[in-house]
């Protein structure tokens, strides 16, 4: 009977190696994954404070435009949509 099992599955041994091995891999993935993911804690953004408060260390250009009833500020990159708010505001206001 033994003999059958072995000329019916040659490959045994190489199959239980095989899975003890993926088996490892997945532990170890997964024990990698939770140690990885444990330095985003540490991370400067969520030590400070939120809101409109907030002191940004950035240098940004500010240009407006001035209207009879409102300025609209805008920054470097927010040219075309300062223009479509103005418009915008233009219509309801007028």
């Amino acid at each position: 009977m033994e003999q059958n099992l072995r000329i019916i599955n040659p490959f045994c041994k190489v199959t239980v190696l095989i899975m003890r091995n993926t088996y490892r891999l997945l532990i170890a993935l997964a024990f990698s994954m939770i140690f990885l993911n444990a330095g985003g804690q540490f991370y400067n953004g969520h030590q400070m404070t939120f809101g409109k408060n907030r002191v940004q260390y950035y240098d940004y250009y500010w240009s407006y435009y001035r209207f009879d009833d409102f300025d609209c500020y805008f920054n470097e990159y927010g040219r075309d949509l300062a223009q479509f708010t103005a418009d915008y505001a233009m219509k309801k206001l007028g």
